[in-house]
């Protein structure tokens, strides 16, 4: 009895371990068309540079704000968008 017991909990911690990964449904407005997930992650330190063109100044204010009370990160703008750890821009070719 306590073999098949042993064999069934197994048995359910092995499916349970091979289950999909939930597809996440990002709050990102405007919506995106499409989403590619990709293996892999990006870390970002404590101090973070972002750089942003001057109509994303707003966007770019509320990203800081939700990286510091969420995370605790310190955010600076970046002067050059080659020092910049995130780069917030407008790709016009899709207006």
């Amino acid at each position: 009895m306590k073999s098949k017991f042993s064999l069934l909990l197994i048995a359910s911690i092995l499916l349970t371990a091979c289950k999909e990964k939930p597809i996440v449904d990002y709050e990102i407005i405007p919506h995106p068309n499409s989403i590619i997930y990709t293996d892999g992650s990006t870390t970002l330190t404590k101090d973070v540079k972002v750089y942003f063109t001057e109509e994303l100044t707003q966007e770019a204010e509320m990203l800081k704000e939700y990286l510091n009370d969420d995370f605790g990160m310190t955010v600076e703008t970046a002067q050059k968008e080659k020092n910049a750890d995130i780069l917030l821009e407008l790709n016009n070719e899709y207006s």
